[in-house]
């Protein structure tokens, strides 16, 4: 498939996050990038030799209710 395999440490991840100066949050229930996809950032910006993240926003999918017709 062309894939690439980078097999990172914990310590490594941690530094790296320190590194970028990204704040991560123990609360998983709240919606902010802090609380989600901060150790992919900091992995992602580490791989393509960017100085920081480009993007922190975060996209939620929520599922649409349709109802059928009423009579």
């Amino acid at each position: 498939m062309g894939l690439i395999v980078h097999l990172n440490r914990g310590g490594r991840l941690k530094n790296c996050v320190n590194s970028l100066d990204l704040v991560k949050t123990k609360r998983r229930c709240e919606q902010s990038s802090a609380s989600r996809a901060v150790d992919s950032r900091a992995l992602t910006t580490s791989l393509s030799g960017a100085e920081k993240p480009t993007s922190t926003r975060l996209w939620y999918i929520v599922p649409a209710r349709l109802h059928r017709r009423q009579r």
